[in-house]
């Protein structure tokens, strides 16, 4: 077995982190906006409109946990970042029968926070270069 170079390990550590952070920030939302729509009584229309913020919270939470060793291409990995995301939502569409005009919405607000949040991230210093 060959060995892995330091940026092969940089990527894997990335991508790892990128699925666990997405999976547990998902449930843990998801577990909170419940929570609050059960404790509160609320009709379950409002679902709709709550999976769009758990969405656009969980899209800039990932690259801002994920991208901690990142110097450079914010905005591309941030938006790779959002692929986790991206499929949660279309297998979504698919299973629970959401119009796809309301995918099209979360996958420009999941793109383009996850790009700008891990632009944010990569900004700040004391990180190294990836080549």
């Amino acid at each position: 077995m060959r060995k892995l170079n330091n940026s092969n390990k940089i990527l894997l550590r990335i991508i790892l982190s990128v699925l666990v952070t997405s999976t547990l920030s998902v449930i843990l939302l998801n577990l909170l906006f419940s929570l609050i729509i059960y404790k509160l009584d609320l009709s379950l229309d409002l679902t709709q409109y709550v999976s769009y913020i758990i969405c656009v919270i969980t899209a800039f939470i990932v690259p801002m946990l994920s991208l901690s060793s990142l110097k450079n291409n914010g905005f591309i990995i941030g938006a790779m970042c959002s692929i986790p995301l991206v499929i949660f939502s279309l297998i979504n569409v698919f299973l629970n029968h959401n119009s796809f005009i309301e995918f099209l919405i979360k996958l420009v607000l999941i793109v383009s926070i996850c790009g700008v949040s891990g632009v944010l991230k990569t900004k700040k210093n004391r990180k190294f270069k990836v080549r």
